[in-house]
């Protein structure tokens, strides 16, 4: 199994051993949390992001920031935090400003990306999410995702955020639909996933996994028996980035029975994973990108002319982190 879930040993014919079960510690990681300080500078983690990596077309790859846009607007032009863990056990909290996120062109879509550069000394204990992972119309098809197949969420549960460390839950659930037209969510048609889940304050803008159902032939026998018995399961095979959760239905309290809340009608709502990648590659973020590499051309290091001395230090993380920085400050908002 590699660090996304794709369990390699489906096709080998034999059970799967429990620990393969396992969600990946790597999609825990992926996960930070977004945060508000209140005037005493106490902060409230109220949604999720996670990191998404964009392959560059010279070298390296682009990390992003993701969540969802509500968490955005919520939010609006106050100053916020988010909160990564640290390979110490600890956590990082960078402050962060509004403005430098990237929406998409449809309004109804549910998302907000930005570029992702934490100040270099700072060693988390993080994994990116690469876009050849996302769901998409083809991956279904040959994969036959669809109704059943197992979902996993994680992210933010708001009453035990952590206070050293971001501490992210799991939770599983099933494919429900995969509409072939918009579905009304609020005031708008939108297109979404739908799972079996029961989505919670705090998840808004988590990742969301789906592995495909793999039928996994064996064989049976007993010692009296000539002939073997030949056998099947189910289970989960390959795993891919699905989308990001936007929320859920819930029905309205009743008065008459006492109820304060509404109940969870258990159906979770999420943006399609290749909504967040045509944000990726909106023309000014792949015109930032490439700005970037060019720059990291003109300064690299390790470019050596034929009978000149060599550079003394090869190029390194800080760089590509400052040209980064440089290149997101000049690059407008999207309005």
């Amino acid at each position: 199994m590699d660090e996304w879930g794709t369990r390699h040993d489906t096709i080998s014919g034999q059970p799967l051993r429990k620990s393969d079960m396992r969600v990946p510690d790597s999609v825990r990681k992926c996960v930070l949390f977004i945060g508000v300080r209140d005037v005493d500078g106490t902060i409230h983690y109220g949604g999720t992001a996670f990191i998404v990596s964009v392959p560059g077309t010279i070298r390296g790859t682009f990390p992003y920031l993701v969540t969802a846009k509500h968490v955005i607007d919520a939010i609006g032009d106050r100053p916020f935090v988010v909160r990564a863990n640290l390979k110490s056990g600890t956590s990082a909290i960078f402050e962060a400003e509004a403005g430098h996120w990237r929406f998409h062109e449809d309004a109804t879509v549910d998302a907000a990306v930005s570029i992702f550069a934490p100040p270099p000394q700072f060693d988390l204990d993080s994994r990116a999410i690469p876009v050849s992972n996302f769901l998409n119309e083809e991956i279904i098809a040959e994969h036959r995702i669809g109704p059943g197949d197992e979902v996993f969420i994680t992210g933010l549960f708001a009453r035990a955020a952590g206070t050293s460390q971001n501490m992210p839950i799991v939770r599983m659930g099933t494919v429900a639909l995969l509409p072939p037209e918009k579905i009304p969510h609020g005031s708008d048609l939108i297109d979404a996933y739908l799972i079996e889940h029961h989505s919670i304050g705090g998840l808004s803008g988590s990742p969301a996994f789906v592995s495909e159902t793999a039928l996994i032939p064996s064989v049976y026998s007993e010692p009296k028996k000539r002939t073997p018995e030949k056998m099947f399961y189910f289970a989960p095979g390959q795993t891919f980035f699905m989308g990001l959760v936007r929320g859920h239905w819930e029905t309205p309290p009743n008065p008459a029975f006492g109820q304060t809340e509404g109940m969870n009608l258990g159906i979770s709502v999420v943006v399609p994973a290749q909504k967040i990648r045509d944000i990726l590659y909106q023309s000014e973020q792949i015109a930032m990108r490439k700005e970037i590499e060019d720059e990291q051309m003109r300064d690299d290091k390790t470019a050596v002319l034929d009978h000149a001395i060599p550079a003394d230090e090869p190029f390194t993380r800080d760089d590509f982190e400052a040209a980064l920085k440089k290149a997101s400050r000049r690059t407008k908002p999207s309005k």
